[in-house]
């Protein structure tokens, strides 16, 4: 109890702090999963670099293993563009490895987000656009 109540004001205190405004989560899905917050975060600013067509910042959300190549930003935006509704609470998780697997709601999985420790961003480690 005492680690959810510190992870639900880390959270709150990284939204006050000028985070991301997340529309991909509901704020209940946010209080029910704070661990999930960053995995929120990397899905909202792909979603806005799709929106804005930068390739550059979408790509800073892809570990090496998803071997993205250059076009692959379009089919990338084209997928963005209709992102499906991800179910928070399907979300296959592993705090101790820094992995988690995002599904969208009522289907399968999207893809699996890796932490990466040096910098503090998940980053996605599929083309799951394709």
């Amino acid at each position: 109890m005492k680690r959810f109540i510190a992870l639900s004001i880390l959270t709150l205190g990284l939204a006050a702090c000028g985070g991301p405004t997340i529309t991909v989560a509901t704020p209940e899905d946010i209080a029910a999963y704070p661990e999930q917050v960053g995995i929120m975060e990397s899905w909202q600013l792909m979603l806005d670099a799709s929106k804005s067509g930068n390739c550059d910042d979408f790509q800073d959300f892809a570990r090496g293993s998803a071997s993205m190549v250059e076009g692959e930003c379009e089919e990338a935006f084209a997928y963005m563009a209709d992102a499906p509704e991800i179910d928070w609470s399907k979300t296959q998780w592993d705090l101790n490895k820094g992995k988690g697997k995002i599904y969208e709601k009522d289907k399968g999985g999207i893809t699996s987000f890796i932490l990466n420790t040096k910098d503090g961003v998940w980053r996605f480690d599929s083309a799951f656009w394709l």
